[in-house]
C-alpha cells in the first residue's frame, strides 16, 4: 500500500524531536525563521540547521503552506456559499411579503413615481436574478428589501444590517471584498466581479 503521508507530516527516518522542530519551525509562520525556532526550542542552532537540510524543511513548508491556504478558501468558499444560500433565503421571504402586500395594494394610491421606482426595482431584480452568481444575492436582497419598504413592508430588524452594509457598498463607504484579509472578492470566488 502506498505512503499517505504529506510532505509536512513526519517522514520515514525523521526522529520525533527533528520533527518537533519541523512543527515549530512550521508554526512560527510566515517571519519563520531556524533562530527564532531555535530560541523557542532552546535547541542549537546549528542542530535545527542540520535537521532542515536534511529533511527538507524549505520544501515541506512550501508544501504546507499550499495545503493551508488551499483549505483556508475552501472555508472562505463555503461560508460564502452559506450566505448566499441565507440570502436567497431571505429575499425569497421578501418577495413573499411584497406579493402579499402588492395584491392588497390600490395601485391608485400611488404616485407615479412610487409605481416608476416600483417598476425599476422590480425589473432590476428580475436581470440580476437572471445573472445570478454567488457574489449578486447581497445586492439582490437589498433591492427586494428596498421595494419591500416602497410599497410599506418594513424590512425584518435582523436583516436591517445586511442590507445596510450592501447599501454603504453602493456609496463607496464600504468594499465588503477588502474586508476579507484584503483580498477581493473575485481572487476568494475564483471568478471576475
Amino acid at each position: 500500500m502506498a505512503d499517505k503521508r504529506k510532505l509536512y507530516d513526519q517522514q520515514p527516518g525523521e526522529s520525533t524531536p527533528a520533527f518537533e522542530a519541523f512543527c515549530a519551525y512550521r508554526d512560527l509562520g510566515p517571519e519563520r525563521s531556524i533562530a527564532k525556532a531555535s530560541h523557542k526550542l532552546q535547541k542549537s542552532k546549528s542542530t535545527l540547521e542540520d535537521w532542515a537540510r536534511v529533511n527538507g524543511w524549505q520544501t515541506r513548508i512550501a508544501a504546507y503552506n499550499t495545503a493551508a491556504d488551499r483549505a483556508d478558501r475552501k472555508v472562505r468558499r463555503q461560508a460564502i456559499q452559506k450566505m448566499a444560500d441565507r440570502h436567497s433565503m431571505i429575499a425569497a421571504m421578501f418577495q413573499e411579503k411584497v406579493i402579499l402586500r402588492l395584491h392588497a395594494l390600490d395601485v391608485n394610491t400611488l404616485s407615479p413615481s412610487d409605481l416608476i421606482r416600483m417598476f425599476e426595482v422590480s425589473a432590476k431584480v428580475e436581470r440580476e436574478s437572471r445573472r445570478f452568481g454567488t457574489h449578486d444575492v447581497a445586492e439582490a436582497t437589498a433591492q427586494v428589501a428596498e421595494m419591500a419598504e416602497a410599497v410599506g413592508v418594513p424590512v425584518p430588524k435582523e436583516d436591517a444590517d445586511a442590507v445596510a452594509l450592501v447599501r454603504q457598498k453602493r456609496r463607496g463607504r464600504l468594499d465588503l471584498a477588502d474586508a476579507i484579509r484584503g483580498e477581493s472578492l473575485a481572487d476568494i470566488l475564483g471568478t471576475e466581479t
